[in-house]
């Protein structure tokens, strides 16, 4: 016999040292002894979907220009944190690049089509003198390196603009991107009190408890159930009563969701 069949959990009841509404510890008010034979489904999922397509995880612009004899290295630009349409995606880009490349006499113009979602970027040497040329590198992760920065640390926006090799605009010769706003395609839940690290990944991760795709867009509430039986974790033979949990992306970063709350439900079955 089960004593408890369900347990239901709120991230408004978070412990007091969890971290965030994405990396928490629950505890239940007592003790659940689980017996052999026993799985459990995640189940009633209901989260607000409230993180941003441009976060502190990928708003980072990394550049090297060439100016006559000269190359500079651009490390400091920063797209603002927001939820972006192709359009106002576009405008920012160029706004926050501008600042650096002006002083320099030079420009960026970035336009966004949207029928074939593509962005424009047309790069201008406007000084006096244009001895020795000029060029703009937008720099791929792997060759991000500069003091206290590196690939592993980058957080760049390439993953946005499809980006995977530095890219090189000349002036006057147009380079088009294609632009990738969904940052977040699926959310993992992962959990080593409920994990039995039998499952696997090819991101790293061992302990996912259930996968969740992004079926709502910003700032609906995104529903998800287990709809199939083999969808469960196997659960014998342990005793729950503090509990931890992240709610992570593919490529392991926690889910900012701008401190609004979320809940789901675990349904503990006998198997027969």
């Amino acid at each position: 016999m089960l004593a408890i069949k369900k347990v239901y959990i709120d991230t408004r009841f978070k412990t007091s040292e969890s971290k965030s509404d994405s990396d928490f510890f629950v505890e239940l008010p007592m003790t659940v002894n689980i017996p052999d034979r026993c799985v459990c489904y995640i189940d009633d999922i209901v989260i607000p979907v409230s993180w941003t397509s441009v976060n502190e995880k990928n708003n980072n612009i990394y550049m090297r220009v060439q100016v006559g004899e000269s190359y500079v290295l651009l490390s400091d630009i920063t797209m603002e944190i927001g939820n972006y349409s192709g359009t106002s995606f576009a405008v920012e880009f160029k706004r926050v690049v501008n600042l650096t490349l002006n002083p320099l006499s030079l420009s960026l113009d970035v336009t966004y089509d949207v029928r074939n979602n593509k962005l424009k970027f047309l790069f201008s040497d406007d000084r006096a003198n244009q001895t020795g040329g000029s060029n703009l590198v937008i720099l791929a992760d792997s060759e991000v390196l500069f003091d206290g920065i590196s690939p592993a640390t980058a957080n760049s926006i390439n993953s946005a603009l499809r980006l995977q090799k530095s890219v090189q605009i000349l002036p006057g010769i147009p380079y088009y991107s294609y632009l990738d706003l969904h940052t977040v395609r699926n959310l993992y839940l992962s959990s080593s009190s409920l994990g039995s690290f039998n499952t696997i990944s090819n991101f790293g991760s061992d302990v996912i408890i259930k996968k969740i795709p992004v079926r709502a867009d910003y700032n609906e509430m995104l529903f998800d159930n287990s709809e199939s039986g083999y969808d469960y974790l196997e659960v014998s033979k342990r005793s729950l009563r503090r509990i931890d949990f992240r709610l992570q992306d593919s490529t392991g970063n926690i889910i900012n969701l701008n401190n609004n709350h979320w809940s789901f439900s675990l349904i503990f079955q006998l198997l027969g």
